[in-house]
């Protein structure tokens, strides 16, 4: 009897030693099944996240784009706005210059007439050079 009361006791010892195992499984099914689910949900993140940084990327090469071209046509606008005030500066300060002058260069100024020639073109004369002996 005392071999089957050591065999009961090994089955009874092997029964809680195999619920102490399904149990653990049980467990680690468990725990592989919601790391499982938390993978799926980082990688979507994880998708949206790239494509919202792709985005971002793409507005801003727009943007940088667009600020450029703005830049460009600030400049341009500033030194027409220049050339603008240089002109008007010569004219208002001949027109000083003609107030302030004798009465008599007023009226020759005022009656004058301007002619321009054509400059006359220099011929290029053609270079000689010594023949090597």
């Amino acid at each position: 009897m005392a071999g089957k009361d050591t065999l009961e006791e090994e089955v009874l010892a092997l029964r809680r030693d195999k619920l102490a195992s399904e149990k653990k499984y049980s467990q680690l099914q468990e725990k592989v099944s919601k790391l499982s689910q938390e993978l799926n949900e980082e990688r979507e993140l994880n998708r949206c996240l790239s494509d919202n940084q792709k985005s971002w990327k793409d507005r801003v090469t727009g943007l940088e784009s667009r600020l450029e071209d703005v830049v460009k046509q600030k400049d341009s606008e500033i030194q027409d706005l220049r050339e603008q005030v240089r002109d008007l500066m010569f004219y208002l300060e001949t027109q000083k210059k003609i107030e302030d002058s004798p009465d008599g260069a007023k009226q020759e100024i005022q009656e004058g007439q301007l002619i321009i020639t054509q400059s006359s073109q220099q011929k290029a004369t053609p270079s000689r050079r010594k023949k090597k002996q």
